[in-house]
């Protein structure tokens, strides 16, 4: 590799135009982004500093060492080639010597210098074109940028004391001059990849989706083939996984996106290796997948699986009303550490060596696994783990005997369950599967009744968290602190505020009210001990038996 200290001017001013290669994100910069260039810039004006260090740029010259590919630096050339526009707009009011010279830094025998990728060019063509054209553009980040250093530029100029042609040059100056990179220009034996992920840069931090795309489509050399595996393979997957997020908006769909393919490329990969894949090996691992076979290959299983997957995250994409019920109860668990399994499953309903009713007996004995676990302290809470392996097994198994392989990672049998249901603190373990076991039950008992179990209903402590002691027996504290997290000591409601820290006699006048079975239950008790947690948790028990059966005694 080559290495040079560069600044904007020393650049642009040769005859390479710069490329965005296809599978590259979208220009990202934001308003915050643009305050911290221009206050950089500002400082250089007024002489607080001579220089500002941008930051690494990588490249990769083509054969003919014409075109640089760039491989880090795209949002911040693409950024000064906004800034740049703006000034040569502005030179026609402020200094029109300075036009043309501007104009060669944009353009290279007539065609644009900065060549961004398939999803910004629309954009780009019209700010170098028409910067006024901006406002009917979609892409809102750059008719962002442009707004932005307009605005600032010419408040710049038009306020500063002095000969505004003055202020234009010098300001065109600091941006060409004083604007400082380091150029890494990368010969045919380095590793692009491995580069930029090892590089930190001032910029929009790259998120696992913009990683996982880069690399993989960086494996393949030709510009033709990176784009149409980006459009036939990439984008579609992306796209899927995107449709599949509902109830989501804004940022919080970005990051939902964002968490919903890490976990998809960490469950084809618990797969495709048969072992299990930490979050912080991810990368490594899907480097190690793509690195073992053809590249289109790899993406194939991908775009393939991600069909299956998006039922886990969305049931209402599965046509069987069984399954779809089956699968809202497992989204409801809020867990994805059994999508391994679930891929599995649907891979072999797929080629046909299991039925759908082995599947939705299949689902049947995850939900009851994982939920008959959660209440035994006794065994590892690390589901990730032990899904792998089963993961391993099932595959093995060609999709059949998973009652066997659950039985096998101790899927809890019905003595030790109805021992732990009572007695475990669920609460304080695992308050997600307290809120989902107290809400399957309820569904149970009200069947046939439509229940709003949404947001606004909370679990209720019938002996507080933060209890005033002068309005509970002495005598029972110590036994009630103990089994304040226990089922029995549990419900949902939607008063939760209004009962607060209220002694039983206070709360037993709304218990009386509720619409729910579990909570009006507990009114028809003049006091509340350890007996009664007792006794209401053994009759929670009867029904949750019912909802989740034990370990099948024979193979299914």
């Amino acid at each position: 590799m080559k290495v040079e200290e560069r600044t904007i001017g020393s650049l642009i001013s040769k005859k390479h135009v710069f490329i965005v290669p296809p599978f590259q994100r979208r220009y990202a910069w934001k308003q915050y982004n643009f305050e911290e260039l221009i206050e950089d810039i500002n400082c250089i004006m007024e002489g607080d500093k001579k220089r500002h260090f941008m930051g690494t740029l990588v490249f990769k010259p083509d054969s003919k060492n014409c075109h640089f590919i760039i491989i880090d630096g795209q949002q911040r050339l693409a950024t000064f080639t906004i800034i740049l526009t703006v000034l040569r707009s502005l030179s026609h009011k402020y200094a029109p010597t300075k036009t043309r010279e501007i104009e060669k830094h944009l353009t290279v025998k007539g065609n644009p210098r900065f060549k961004p990728s398939l999803h910004d060019q629309d954009a780009f063509n019209i700010l170098l074109n028409n910067p006024e054209g901006l406002q009917k553009v979609k892409h809102k980040h750059v008719k962002a940028g442009y707004d932005f250093f307009l605005d600032k530029i010419k408040n710049f100029i038009d306020t500063t004391k002095g000969k505004k042609p003055s202020h234009f040059s010098n300001f065109l100056k600091t941006v060409l001059s004083n604007m400082v990179f380091v150029e890494i220009v990368l010969t045919g034996d380095d590793d692009a990849h491995a580069i930029f992920e090892s590089i930190n840069y001032a910029g929009v931090p790259l998120t696992q989706a913009d990683l996982a795309r880069n690399f993989i489509l960086s494996l393949v050399k030709n510009g033709k083939d990176q784009e149409r595996l980006n459009n036939d393979y990439w984008r579609p997957i992306e796209n899927k996984i995107e449709e599949s997020i509902s109830d989501v908006n804004g940022k919080a769909k970005k990051s939902e996106f964002q968490k919903t393919l890490r976990d998809f490329l960490r469950a084809v990969l618990v797969i495709e290796k048969q072992k299990y894949i930490s979050t912080t090996d991810l990368f490594r691992e899907l480097r190690s997948f793509f690195h073992s076979g053809h590249v289109e290959d790899k993406l194939e299983i991908l775009r393939n699986e991600v069909e299956q997957y998006c039922k886990f995250i969305n049931p209402e994409l599965e046509h069987s009303k069984k399954l779809r019920s089956k699968l809202q109860r497992l989204v409801d668990l809020k867990m994805t550490t059994y999508y391994p399994v679930l891929l599995v499953l649907y891979r072999s309903l797929a080629k046909e060596e299991i039925t759908v009713k082995d599947l939705e007996r299949a689902l049947q004995y995850i939900e009851s696994f994982v939920v008959r676990r959660a209440f035994n302290s006794k065994v590892s809470r690390d589901l990730n783990q032990v899904f792998a392996r089963i993961t391993k097994q099932l595959i093995l198994k060609k999709g059949k005997n998973l009652s066997k392989i659950l039985k096998d990672e101790k899927w809890t049998g019905d003595e030790h369950f109805k021992t732990c249901f009572v007695s475990s603190s669920i609460y304080a373990t695992a308050p997600a599967t307290a809120r989902f076991a107290l809400e399957s039950i309820e569904r149970f008992k009200s069947a046939g009744k439509e229940l709003q179990l949404g947001k606004s209903i909370q679990i209720e402590h019938v002996f507080p968290q933060q209890a005033k002691f002068d309005d509970w027996d002495d005598t029972d504290l110590s036994d009630l602190n103990k089994s304040m997290h226990v089922m029995g000591n549990l419900s949902l409601t939607a008063y939760n505020p209004l009962l607060g820290n209220h002694c039983f006699k206070e709360k037993k006048k709304v218990y009386k009210k509720s619409p729910f079975w579990l909570t009006k239950i507990i009114a028809k008790n003049e006091t509340w001990t350890k007996a009664e947690i007792e006794k209401r948790g053994e009759r929670l028990l009867r029904v949750a038996m019912k909802i989740w059966p034990g370990p099948p005694s024979s193979k299914q």
